[in-house]
């Protein structure tokens, strides 16, 4: 069940940023929408709709030289039947997360106010410092609440 932060939580530094589009993917978000509040990366957001309706999800992505951070939200968390629930080893955002390594995409799988979130950053370059697991987990902690889910 998504349990959407208090509004007065909502970072509005970071959404005063945000273009109409965004702000209206954010409003038609069916999860809480997290967004990195870097000043520089502004982020593109969609809340795609289905035929009948609102989806389950939300995507973010932003780009800067060099790299691509991809974050989606959704009411929906896949549970593999031959894994069965498991809390990942690490903490992120306060809350039990998986982080991983896939051919140099570092990923971050986390669930928060009832929400399943993936964070994915990519790096042109493998050799890029700022693009290693520690990189990861600063993006992740860094993400502010926009709103969405119902706010």
């Amino acid at each position: 069940m998504i349990a959407s932060p208090d509004s007065a939580l909502r970072d509005e530094r970071t959404r005063a940023r945000l273009d109409a589009a965004a702000l209206a993917a954010i409003a038609a978000s069916p999860v809480p929408v997290l967004a990195p509040a870097d000043p520089v990366r502004r982020p593109r957001i969609s809340s795609p709709r289905t035929p009948d309706g609102p989806s389950f999800r939300f995507t973010l992505a932003t780009q800067s030289p060099g790299r691509t951070l991809t974050l989606h939200g959704s009411r929906l968390a896949t549970l593999r039947p031959h894994v069965g629930r498991h809390e990942g080893p690490e903490r992120l955002r306060g809350v039990p997360a998986f982080v991983s390594d896939n051919d140099g995409i570092k990923s971050a799988t986390w669930i928060e106010h009832g929400a399943a979130y993936a964070l994915d950053l990519e790096c042109a370059s493998a050799r890029d410092t700022g693009c290693d697991l520690a990189a990861l987990r600063a993006e992740v902690e860094a993400l502010a609440f926009v709103g969405g889910g119902g706010q």
